[in-house]
């Protein structure tokens, strides 16, 4: 075979990664680690996948999840494969005005979390739109997990697709608004 295909699905959670697709019970410190073409995670199940089924079965196994990786390796020679083309499905948790869902608690700090990584992934994504901005010397990848796993997403020779899910309720306007203006600056990276 030329080519080889392998999955992993992992979840950043206040700020901590978990790997979603490994059975063992073992919590295995993830790390993320600068690789030449950009951010990937240490110690995390791949799975080498023989057809399209075993893909949705893992799919179906990690879908409440955040983050799922399908990763194409192209054979050099007889023996060595090398990185080919990595594919980034991601869930991004909305964020939350807390004055407005009166969070408190748990729910609040995991709110305060998600709330970080999406005003960082702004800012990287801001950066990359306008590179003369004065705010920033380079986009800040390494200021959240995320936007360090999907660095190779954001910039460089990459095709990124961004689905925004939008309320038809009055009440979310302002959430619609706020995501489409997301999806719009997306649009505008360079």
């Amino acid at each position: 075979d030329i080519f080889k295909i392998t999955m992993s699905a992992i979840q950043i959670y206040f700020e901590q990664i978990s790997d979603l697709i490994d059975d063992d019970n073992i919590k295995k410190e993830i790390k993320i680690i600068k690789k030449e073409n950009g951010f990937d995670c240490t110690n995390i199940e791949e799975i080498i996948l023989n057809s399209p089924e075993e893909s949705l079965k893992l799919f179906k196994k990690a879908q409440k999840k955040r983050i799922v990786a399908l990763k194409i390796y192209k054979k050099e020679n007889d023996s060595d494969y090398f990185l080919f083309s990595k594919f980034n499905f991601v869930d991004l948790a909305g964020s939350e005005r807390i004055t407005k869902s009166g969070t408190t608690g748990i729910n609040l700090k995991e709110s305060i979390f998600i709330n970080k990584s999406l005003y960082t992934l702004q800012n990287v994504v801001d950066a990359l739109t306008n590179p003369k901005c004065v705010q920033y010397g380079h986009p800040p990848f390494r200021e959240s997990k995320l936007t360090m796993i999907l660095s190779n997403s954001l910039g460089g020779n990459c095709i990124t697709t961004l689905i925004g899910c939008i309320s038809p309720s009055l009440t979310e306007v302002n959430e619609s608004i706020s995501t489409l203006r997301f999806a719009s600056s997306c649009k505008k990276i360079l």
